[in-house]
């Protein structure tokens, strides 16, 4: 039963702070084309293995969601062992 609560709460975490964080990128690229943003040599490392155009809306969403998965990942573990400290 504990193992399904910290996977349930590392899927939510990780999941909300994915989502929110696409979504902030689609409205301010939505606002003044913030695409150009994604000029890194990293986006562009993984635009060239993956086949993909690293100027798109729908791969900034895209990395956009997968930046903030990880943040949310992160944070969902951090919420975990401070529930796992307090409750001792």
């Amino acid at each position: 039963m504990v193992v399904k609560i910290r996977f349930l709460v590392l899927l939510v975490t990780t999941l909300i702070f994915g989502i929110a964080w696409a979504a902030v990128y689609l409205l301010f690229s939505t606002f003044h084309g913030m695409t150009k943003m994604f000029n890194g040599k990293f986006i562009f490392f993984l635009a060239r293995i993956l086949d993909i155009h690293p100027y798109t809306i729908k791969t900034g969403f895209t990395f956009a969601f997968f930046d903030g998965a990880l943040l949310g990942f992160l944070i969902g573990i951090i919420l975990l062992k401070i529930y796992k400290r307090n409750r001792v």
